[in-house]
């Protein structure tokens, strides 16, 4: 065991957490088209990938061979999901949510929790969206013992070994915590993110790379999209009666959040 069992903080892939109704029993969600507040607007809108689509294709880790993981398969990279099928086209697992606006946040956290699986020497889901004091439970569904480290910016970082297999650990966040990563320190490719909210208007992009919020009320907007590997985005949107709001997020895959880390970090 590392550190502390319980994770503290405050704060979404084909098994995100869901988000619940907003009398606080909303959690986070995979895909679009939820219900979140009392008023008569829609906004809805996509996460538009600009660039070259191929430099992202799915490619396998070589690292995984000769490691406790390599059972003969596979485990391919997995932190770019490019629609390349849609006109524009668009990401996945881009967490969309109201940083400002008109609607009530005061919300209790759900009762029901959520769980992140380590198996495969993977996180799944990669990108967990969570409630302020809703109960996370790390799963360790490998046949190894697994270690995670997190790095939160606004709270203390932890790390817990989990020896075995379908052996969980519960983790409450307390402070609110835009999307921050979760990893192993023993093997390199195997990371993901968990974004945390004290709201119920948060979801992440669903298969097509699109999101919707209904039953906005008019007002003023800013919401925000967040990618790991392309950063974050804020827009700002006037939200009228009568009429939807279309928000459009633009990531330029030229604009690697990775790449421009590295040469930071190469500075004297």
């Amino acid at each position: 065991m590392i550190g502390d069992r319980r994770l503290e903080t405050r704060m979404g892939a084909s098994r995100i957490s869901r988000m619940m109704t907003t009398a606080g029993l909303i959690a986070g969600m995979f895909s679009a088209g939820v219900v979140c507040a009392d008023g008569e607007i829609t906004i809805r809108g996509k996460a538009i990938f600009k660039g070259d689509a191929a430099k992202f294709d799915p490619k396998p880790i070589a690292a995984v061979k000769g490691t406790q993981c390599d059972n003969g398969r596979d485990i391919y990279t997995s932190s770019v999901l490019v629609n390349k099928h849609t006109s524009p086209q668009t990401l996945r697992n881009v967490v969309i949510w109201m940083a400002e606006g008109p609607v009530e946040t005061r919300t209790m956290p759900p009762t029901e929790g959520l769980t992140i699986e380590m198996v495969g020497c993977s996180f799944q889901p990669r990108i967990t969206t969570a409630f302020t004091r809703q109960r996370v439970r790390i799963l360790n569904g490998d046949s190894i013992p697994q270690t995670f480290l997190t790095f939160p910016i606004k709270n203390k970082p932890q790390g817990v070994t989990i020896p075995k297999k379908n052996m969980p650990i519960s983790l409450v966040f307390f402070d609110v915590e835009e999307p921050f990563e979760i990893k192993s320190p023993k093997y390199p490719w195997m990371n993901g993110w968990i974004a945390v909210f004290d709201h119920p208007y948060y979801l992440l992009t669903d298969e097509l790379g699109t999101f919707e919020f209904k039953n906005f009320p008019p007002g003023e907007y800013t919401f925000k999209a967040w990618h790991e590997v392309f950063g974050t985005k804020t827009i700002k949107i006037s939200a009228t009666s009568g009429n939807d709001a279309i928000v459009e997020f633009v990531f330029d895959g030229a604009k690697d959040k990775r790449k421009e880390a590295k040469v930071e970090t190469s500075q004297p």
